[in-house]
Order: C-alpha cells, then structure tokens, then sequence
C-alpha cells in the first residue's frame, strides 16, 4: 500500500492482505531512525556501532557499521542498541504521534517489540 499525497489516495495491491495485522520487522527501522533523530540519539548518519566480535548469522553485520550502513543491511542489532538508548517512554510518544499501528512497547521487550510479539501494523 502506498499513500498518493498529490491525489489523497492509497494505492493498493492487494486490499484484503492491506487488512491484516503484521510485525513491522524491517520496515520499522524507517520509524526507528526518526525516533533516533528525534530524541537526538543519533546527530547524523555517521555515527559508528561497534561489533562486539559475536559472530552473528548475517556476515554483513559481523564489523562494525556506521549508521547509513546498519539502516541499509537493516542490521537488527544495531536497531536494538537504539531502542536501548531511546527506551519506552520515547517510543510511547513518539509512536503515538506518528500513528503507527497497533505497537506494544514494554519494558522487558523494547528491544525487539517490532520484531516478536503483538506488534501489529496494516493500511
């Protein structure tokens, strides 16, 4: 689904998937890096995270990356140390003003919520 600002229209490719309720996973890491902005956790795109020397399924995140690089291989780990920094409460209010979705931020799973759980987003 993709919304035609110039025409205030939703151009849908399927009307009844665009219903139902899925785990933002990926696509979250667009909201995720406003928030980041937002709340000045992250000052620009050249900030580095650092690899801890696990080694982790997808080798593209086994080094470190610097923030345009962790967005474009949407390296979920470096997505959790932001949502470290930027915590519930942020995200409480920020997801509140971007309304999106169905989103279910607690304590205990702020570092995944996008990714497991009752997290939903749809149309």
């Amino acid at each position: 689904m993709v919304y035609d600002m110039k025409h205030d229209s939703y151009l849908t490719y399927d009307d009844n998937r665009c219903q139902q309720g899925f785990l933002p996973a990926s696509t979250f890491k667009i909201p995720n890096t406003l928030i980041a902005f937002e709340t000045g956790i992250m000052k620009d795109t050249n900030a580095v995270f650092r690899w801890d020397g696990q080694k982790i399924f997808r080798d593209g995140w086994n080094q470190d990356l610097n923030f345009a690089q962790a967005f474009r291989t949407s390296c979920v780990h470096c997505y959790q140390e932001i949502a470290l920094k930027v915590g519930k409460t942020n995200y409480d209010q920020w997801l509140t003003k971007l309304s999106y979705g169905k989103i279910t931020v607690k304590a205990d799973s702020v570092e995944w919520f996008w990714l497991t759980g009752n997290s939903r987003i749809n149309q």
